[in-house]
């Protein structure tokens, strides 16, 4: 889902004339998220995508001329062939007459504030993988755009490289990929036949396979550790599901639990511990009554979700964070924010795919 990466210890690579564009053309807006993500909806037969390495074919659907010719230019010399439409008409042509590998698209197309046009183009093309490039802010919009099909959303401006890298990720990955039906084995845990629990298990089978993190809410007792599972369980990772209660978890012994230690890092480390992030290497982590984490811990988490990296304590290496991050509360976090007692700035990293329970 956002889009930028920023870390506040290393700027990250961008393409001056893309970031010229974007200057002259949008309001620079603030992070939401950023993983590299892919699902594949609908059933319909595409032609194979290249192998890893080779020369992609990608569309770039944007009305503001400067901004397409820019992002055109910056993926053409990254080996890309690339394509641009100005109109979701003209977009729709070029899909039909010569599909294409993976789309880079604007929601707005049609100029209105309200207008989110370009999704249409999602939900016309549901095997054609995309990259939401977007200057509409607000969570709703980001999750309309994965529930259309969205492999991933960045705002603008976003970092190119990031963009590049998902659109490569997303062709390779939906290649071989098929749908998560709703009928899913893990999906029949959630019983109920109410019109929420049909949302419930129609949201999870749309967000299963996306890399963004996921806010469960609901209230005690309501099976949100359960729900969590069952992401896990319908995302195919190949790594293990570690849960946290980060609210019976001491503020001294966070990082350490978290993050890991090496030996010899304060007194009483006679031994390394990799923490829990790395033992959910290439899995989830429920990180369970976010809520209730306390200030100073709010901080080191969204140092770690912003850089996308995590250090041990007593370690001078950063190895990159490759779990899928899952919270769980039972509180009202908007609440808490506006009380400040939790970070505005994490609730907007955290509340990307929201599940209610």
């Amino acid at each position: 889902m956002c889009v930028t990466f920023r870390c506040r210890s290393q700027r990250l690579r961008t393409c001056p004339q893309v970031d010229s564009a974007w200057r002259k053309t949008a309001t620079k807006l603030p992070s939401v998220t950023g993983r590299l993500v892919a699902v594949s909806l609908g059933g319909e037969t595409r032609r194979a995508v290249p192998e890893r390495g080779g020369r992609l074919n990608i569309l770039v659907v944007d009305d503001n001329p400067a901004l397409a010719a820019a992002v055109r230019r910056y993926l053409c010399r990254h080996d890309f062939h690339v394509a641009t439409a100005p109109s979701l008409e003209a977009a729709r042509a070029h899909l039909l007459a010569e599909p294409v590998d993976a789309l880079s698209l604007d929601i707005r197309l049609g100029g209105e504030a309200d207008d989110m046009s370009g999704l249409q183009l999602l939900r016309e093309f549901p095997t054609t993988p995309a990259i939401v490039l977007t200057g509409v802010e607000g969570r709703e919009a980001i999750i309309a755009a994965y529930r259309a099909g969205a492999d991933d959303v960045f705002l603008k401006p976003a970092h190119m490289d990031r963009v590049a890298a998902a659109l490569r990720l997303a062709a390779l990955r939906r290649r071989d990929e098929s749908p998560v039906s709703e009928s899913a084995e893990p999906l029949q845990r959630i019983l109920g036949v109410s019109a929420a629990i049909a949302r419930l298990r129609s949201d999870l089978a749309c967000f299963a396979r996306r890399d963004a993190p996921v806010l469960i809410t609901g209230a005690v007792g309501v099976g949100k550790d359960l729900v969590a599972e069952v992401v896990h369980a319908l995302s195919e990772r190949k790594g293990p599901y570690v849960a946290i209660n980060v609210a019976a978890m001491p503020e001294t012994l966070f990082s350490t639990e978290l993050f890991g230690h090496v030996r010899g890092a304060f007194t009483g480390a006679t031994h390394a511990n990799d923490g829990a992030f790395a033992l959910a290497k290439h899995g989830t982590i429920l990180l369970d009554e976010i809520g209730d984490l306390a200030p100073a811990c709010q901080t080191q988490l969204l140092r770690v979700l912003e850089a996308r990296k995590v250090r041990r304590v007593g370690d001078a290496r950063e190895v990159p964070l490759e779990a899928r991050v899952v919270c769980a509360t039972n509180v009202n976090l908007r609440e808490r924010v506006a009380l400040g007692a939790f970070r505005l700035d994490l609730f907007s990293r955290l509340d990307v795919m929201r599940l209610q329970v």
